[in-house]
C-alpha cells in the first residue's frame, strides 16, 4: 500500500485520484469482513480533512469517518468523486468479488435474450449483470445496438461482459432460440403468461419498442408478455422491466 508520506509528496491531482482509491480498498476490506489497518486509515482521512484543494464537505466528512463505518467511508468517497465531477470511473466501478464465489457454478438456464436495438450502453450493460445474476444462456445483441464493449456497458456490466456468451447478430440468422417471445406494451399480463421451458426473449429499444420485423416473429411464435403497471408512470426502464421479466421466468422453471 501507498505510505502517507509518499501520498503527501504527489501532485495534488495525482494525490486526489490516489486518495478515492484507497478509499474505495478500505472499503472492499470492510465489507469482505476482515480487518483493516486503522491506523492508516486515520492518517489517511486526517490527511483528507487537511488538505485544502477538497471543500468542506469532503474535510468535514473526512473528519466524520474516523469510526470507520463502511456508509460512512462509502458516502465520503462520493462526496470526493463528485468534487472531481467525476463518474464512477473504470478503477472504480467493480466491486468486491460479490460473484466470484460461483465462477464455476451457480445454476444455469435455458433462456436466452435478443437486445433488438437496446440504444443504451449502460441499459445493455445492466441486462447482461442482470443475465449473468439470474442464469441466462446467452445474449444476442442485433447490429444497430450498443455494444457490451462500449465503457458504459462494461461499467455497469459489473464483470458480466467477460463472463457470458454474447454475439452481434442479425434477427434472421439466430439459431437454436427455442420459443421466441417479445417483452412488449400491448401483450398478455407477465401474471397468466406461459414462459417456455427453452426460449428466447426479446427485448427491444428504449424509445421505439420491439422492431416490426421482431414483434412479428414473437407473434407467429411464443407471443408478447407486458407488464401491467398500476401507478401513474406507464413505462418502465429497459433494464428494470427486463429484471422483473427474467424473475418470473426463472420461477416458473425451477
Amino acid at each position: 500500500m501507498l505510505t502517507l508520506r509518499k501520498l503527501a509528496s504527489l501532485a495534488d491531482g495525482t494525490r486526489r485520484r490516489k486518495t478515492v482509491v484507497l478509499i474505495r480498498d478500505f472499503e472492499r476490506v470492510l465489507i469482505s469482513g476482515n480487518e483493516i489497518d486503522t491506523v492508516y486509515l486515520q492518517g489517511l482521512l486526517g490527511q483528507i480533512a487537511a488538505d485544502e484543494f477538497w471543500p468542506e464537505e469532503v474535510r468535514n466528512g473526512a473528519s466524520a469517518s474516523v469510526d470507520n463505518r463502511i456508509r460512512s467511508l462509502n458516502t465520503l468517497r462520493h462526496e470526493m468523486l463528485e468534487a472531481l465531477g467525476r463518474d464512477w470511473a473504470d478503477w472504480d466501478a467493480e466491486m468486491p468479488g460479490d460473484d466470484a464465489a460461483v465462477e464455476g457454478g451457480g445454476l444455469r438456464f435455458p433462456i436466452r435474450v435478443y437486445l433488438d436495438g437496446l440504444r443504451s450502453p449502460f441499459n445493455v450493460g445492466s441486462v447482461m449483470r442482470t443475465s449473468l445474476a439470474f442464469g441466462v444462456e446467452r445474449i444476442w445483441i442485433s447490429p444497430d445496438g450498443a455494444s457490451p464493449e462500449h465503457r458504459r456497458a462494461r461499467r455497469s456490466s459489473m464483470g458480466a461482459v467477460d463472463r457470458l456468451r454474447w454475439s452481434i447478430q442479425p434477427l434472421d440468422e439466430l439459431m437454436d432460440t427455442g420459443t421466441v417471445f417479445a417483452l412488449e406494451l400491448g401483450g398478455m399480463d407477465i401474471s397468466d403468461f406461459h414462459f417456455p421451458d427453452s426460449g428466447t426473449v426479446i427485448l427491444g429499444s428504449e424509445e421505439l419498442g420491439v422492431s416490426p420485423k421482431a414483434l412479428q416473429r414473437a407473434e407467429n411464435d411464443g407471443g408478447v408478455v407486458s407488464i401491467t403497471l398500476p401507478g401513474a408512470k406507464a413505462s418502465l426502464n429497459a433494464g428494470v422491466a427486463f429484471g422483473i421479466l427474467l424473475r418470473q421466468w426463472v420461477e416458473a422453471l425451477v
